[in-house]
Formats: C-alpha cells, structure tokens, sequence
C-alpha cells in the first residue's frame, strides 16, 4: 500500500490559518472516521493547537489530547496531538505541521501537509514533495 500524501496550499497570509485549515481537516477525517496524529515542531506549537481545536467552531470541538510516548498508552481519544511520529500506532492518518518528513510514514493510510503562503515555508514543502516522490508516495495538491 502506497501512502497518499496531500499538500494543502494555503494562499491567505494570515499566521492563524494553518491551525484553522489543521483543525478542519481533524473534523473531516474524523467523520470519515479515521484516526489522526498530529505532529508539530515543539509544544508551544501543540498548545497552540490544543487551544484551536476547542475553539474553532462555537457550536463543537474536537475531543483530543497532547501526548507523549508514555502517556499514550491510556489515551482512548482518535485525535492525539505529539512531537514524535511514533506515539500512535493506531493512528491512520497523519496531518504534519513538523517541518519534517516522518521517518515512519509508510505506516499511515494518509499524510496531510499544510502548505503556508510564507516562501520560505513553501521551499521548505517542496523538498517534503521531493522527498515523498523520491519514496514513491501518491501524491495530491489541493489550493485553498
């Protein structure tokens, strides 16, 4: 099984937008019902996140927590937020703000990558699209 990997590109300046678009893909793939990692830089990072994904939306939230590899062994929740690709095993979909290609990424089904409208931060993804290609990835561009 290939892992499909989608590049959702942002075009809007704003520094919030890569959480909201985070967010609104965890609602989707979770009606989908998937289960979902994501996977940030720090944890200023994840908190910042944490505190999005309660407050979106007015009329709901995304029940989730912020793991690390001992605490998720108790976690029953289908959204973990982490900095190590590895807390999730169950997980089948990663949505990745890391920067990073996950080591392990032919584990998930799916790989979500935002794409912020910063240059700097779009060279940066085009190398991550290099490198998914370079492992044979199936690959999915998609402009918001």
């Amino acid at each position: 099984m290939k892992t499909r990997v989608d590049f959702y590109i942002i075009s809007d300046s704003n520094p919030q937008s890569e959480n909201i678009v985070a967010c609104r893909l965890t609602e989707k793939a979770l009606k989908q019902g998937y289960k979902i990692l994501i996977l940030g830089q720090d944890t200023k990072q994840l908190h910042e996140l944490d505190e999005k994904l309660w407050t979106f939306k007015d009329d709901s939230f995304i029940p989730h927590e912020i793991v690390n590899a001992d605490s998720f062994v108790h976690q029953q929740l289908n959204v973990a937020l982490a900095t190590d690709s590895s807390v999730n095993e169950k997980a089948n979909l990663l949505i990745n703000l890391s920067g990073q290609v996950p080591a392990n990424l032919n584990r998930f089904e799916r790989i979500a990558e935002i794409v912020p409208a910063k240059q700097q931060e779009r060279h940066q993804s085009r190398v991550r699209f290099k490198t998914y290609r370079e492992k044979q990835c199936e690959l999915q561009t998609h402009n918001l």
